[in-house]
């Protein structure tokens, strides 16, 4: 059995799982929560370099600065060329140049935090890549550990195909 969680983030959604998993363990059933995040939040941690609290602490924690800069992002000069097709049309007379500048005032700039690292790399990077990419990863996970684990939560349900 599965059971996936959803909710706004620091909603309650692991407190909510391992509360579930204690009493299942206390009526005889063997139980693990599991995260779509967690390969993700791992490779944060091991190839990325973010520190164990910036991936896995508070919300404080995930909105420290890391070392990654948004213009170094690869899809960043596509992100302000789309503005920039944008203003171009609303805005037929002014030069290309000034329509860039602008367009680029309309994207993040700077240091990106850790929220923003684990975000782009989850959904602009890996979902865009592969729509099933962390849904795939986690139903292995969860298949191979399924006779030690017969009941199964998810606490992290965010998207339709999850």
């Amino acid at each position: 059995m599965i059971i996936g969680i959803s909710g706004k983030k620091q909603s309650g959604k692991g407190v909510l799982s391992n509360w579930l998993v204690e009493k299942s363990i206390q009526n005889g059933y063997q139980a693990k929560v599991y995260s779509f995040a967690s390969f993700l939040k791992r490779f944060a941690v091991d190839v990325m370099c973010l520190e164990e609290k910036q991936v896995y602490g508070t919300d404080d924690d995930k909105n420290t600065l890391t070392k990654y800069k948004w213009e170094n992002m690869p899809f960043y000069e596509h992100i302000v060329s789309e503005h920039a097709m944008r203003l171009s049309k609303t805005n037929p007379k002014k030069s290309f140049k000034t329509i860039w500048k602008e367009a680029t005032l309309l994207v993040p700039s700077g240091q990106m935090k850790a929220r923003e690292v684990m975000q782009t790399l989850g959904t602009e990077i890996g979902r865009r890549m592969y729509s099933e990419i962390w849904v795939e990863a986690l139903m292995n996970l969860m298949k191979k550990e399924s006779k030690d684990y017969p009941l199964q939560i998810v606490d992290d349900v965010r998207f339709v195909n999850e």
